[in-house]
């Protein structure tokens, strides 16, 4: 076949072989007449004529400097020889062939990338799959960060538990933890004794006035004192008798 015309195979006749009329078979050059891709050199025929068939990842080896690569299908990286579009990248789009780049992705210009090829995009950009074989450089996907807030909890208490800041208004130093406080009083008595949930300490009233606590006197004081006050009385009528 390798003497045939495109369009003719060789065929034997006995002891002679002969090219006669027979299929295309990637013989039609780029631009020409075609009613299947397998009858074309670059194996594509579009719009009844064969395409230079590219790769959006490398059009430049195939279509020159002055053309690039527009893909057939969105998820595929095959396409044909185009004329570069007038958008920059980063511009918005409306199709690949408003880019120079070819490349239209979510209505913005962009370059297409191999997702299982190594990183081709510019500095700073990882290439994402968009699907099927096509991918697309930009920014590398967020994974989530730490929560710097935690659960939300409060602060910390020195005391274990909630501190007291407010202490009593007797002078009383409340730790806020249930134990003793020692309570100096505005007029600098000394009020032992245990800190109340409240927060008072020693004499300190509710008011905050600081008052003196008075030890009870026993019942025999008493007794004896009554006794004593009696027999004083009783001498003095003696004495006033005689």
């Amino acid at each position: 076949d390798v003497d045939c015309a495109c369009g003719q195979q060789c065929t034997d006749y006995g002891k002679d072989s002969w090219c006669a009329a027979g299929k295309k078979v990637a013989c039609v050059p780029d631009f020409e007449a075609c009613t299947e891709s397998s009858e074309c050199v670059g194996g594509l025929c579009l719009g009844g004529k064969c395409a230079p068939a590219c790769s959006i990842f490398g059009a430049g080896a195939t279509c020159g400097d002055d053309k690039g690569c527009v893909r057939l299908e969105a998820d595929k990286p095959e396409g044909v020889c185009s004329s570069k579009g007038p958008e920059g990248f980063g511009s918005a789009c409306n199709g690949d062939t408003g880019c120079v780049s070819l490349f239209c992705h979510q209505g913005t210009c962009g370059k297409p990338c191999n997702p299982f090829g190594p990183n081709t995009c510019p500095l700073g950009l990882v290439c994402n799959g968009i699907g099927g074989s096509v991918g697309a450089c930009g920014a590398a996907p967020q994974t989530g960060g730490d929560d710097a807030g935690g659960g939300g909890g409060g602060g910390v208490d020195a005391g274990g538990t909630e501190a007291d800041s407010g202490g009593d208004s007797g002078g009383g130093a409340d730790t806020g933890n249930g134990a003793g406080a020692t309570d100096t009083g505005v007029n600098g008595g000394t009020g032992g004794g245990t800190a109340q949930p409240g927060g008072t300490a020693g004499g300190a009233s509710p008011s905050g006035c600081t008052a003196t606590a008075t030890a009870p006197r026993s019942n025999a004081a008493a007794v004896v004192l009554l006794l004593a006050m009696m027999a004083l009385v009783t001498r003095r009528r003696r004495l006033s008798v005689r």
